[in-house]
């Protein structure tokens, strides 16, 4: 019997139009209240993936940054923090101006971003419709260079599109020590610090509990959900997840906007039916 349910956030659990589904919110609270815990894993930063676990009642911890930040839910209190080494957060802003690269990143509560365009601009958005107690601080910073000296970095996004634009930074940072690389969407790349990723931190909570990699349950749609699939006992990809990560997944389910993840939950957590490696 699975015992922990981990699931990413966007792309995953909610569905295009940023809603969790009536139906997948029971199928998640039918399984706390059976006993199984449930904790998101998540690339956003802690103040709007808030929102999601007081949704569903949660207690447990929220993984955020990939990994990079654990932080209570109830006290907001860091409970694990792995930062960017602030000098080379400054490499990498250096390499992204020189190539003209949209980014923006996190500290533990702001998020900073040069100008309010793209991901930012929509990001905000969303962010000025929500009550003002769960609006998360956005920054327009005009030198970048300084904030990682005020406030530990643990994600910077930037933009890259093109199959060979990806390939060139592919290249750089992925041989840059001391940071780990992955990919949320199919523009961007997203760096946080050394050995940084959901499945080792889902792998650290469910320790915590006494809980074993095999009686975990894993949900995810992105390449920055792979460690983490392939880490549970069941690794689930949404239909709509990348190739990559669909590869790395035991099982398939229906996608975010037909309700995957309570489905799977509802099939392997609640019906208890078995799924057996091949």
């Amino acid at each position: 019997m699975y015992r922990l349910i981990a699931s990413d956030i966007d792309g995953t659990l909610i569905r295009s139009d940023f809603k969790i589904s009536e139906y997948t919110q029971e199928m998640i609270r039918s399984a706390i209240d059976g006993g199984v815990h449930f904790i998101l894993a998540t690339g956003r930063i802690f103040g709007s993936a808030r929102i999601y676990a007081r949704q569903l009642g949660l207690e447990a911890p929220i993984i955020t940054c990939n990994g990079g930040v654990i932080k209570d839910l109830k006290t907001g209190e860091k409970l694990y923090s792995k930062p960017i080494d602030k000098e080379l957060c400054k490499d990498i802003f250096s390499i992204l101006d020189e190539g003209h690269r949209y980014f923006h990143f996190y500290g533990e509560t702001n998020f900073y971003t040069e100008k309010l365009i793209f991901d930012s601009q929509r990001i905000s958005q969303w962010n000025m419709s929500l009550p003002h107690a769960d609006r998360i601080p956005i920054f327009e910073v005009a030198d970048p260079y300084e904030i990682p000296d005020k406030d530990p970095i643990y994600k910077i996004l930037f933009h890259a599109t093109d199959p060979e634009e990806r390939a060139h930074y592919f290249d750089i940072f992925s041989k840059m020590p001391g940071i780990s690389l992955s990919s949320s969407w199919k523009n961007n790349f997203e760096i946080c610090g050394e050995n940084v990723n959901k499945g080792t931190a889902v792998d650290g909570y469910a320790i915590s509990l006494g809980i074993g990699a095999k009686d975990v349950i894993a949900f995810g749609d992105n390449d920055n959900d792979i460690e983490m699939i392939e880490y549970a006992g069941l690794g689930v990809a949404v239909a709509n997840a990348t190739q990559k990560l669909l590869k790395s997944a035991d099982y398939v389910t229906a996608s975010n906007n037909e309700d995957g993840v309570g489905k799977a939950i509802e099939k392997f957590v609640l019906r208890g039916e078995t799924y057996v490696k091949v």
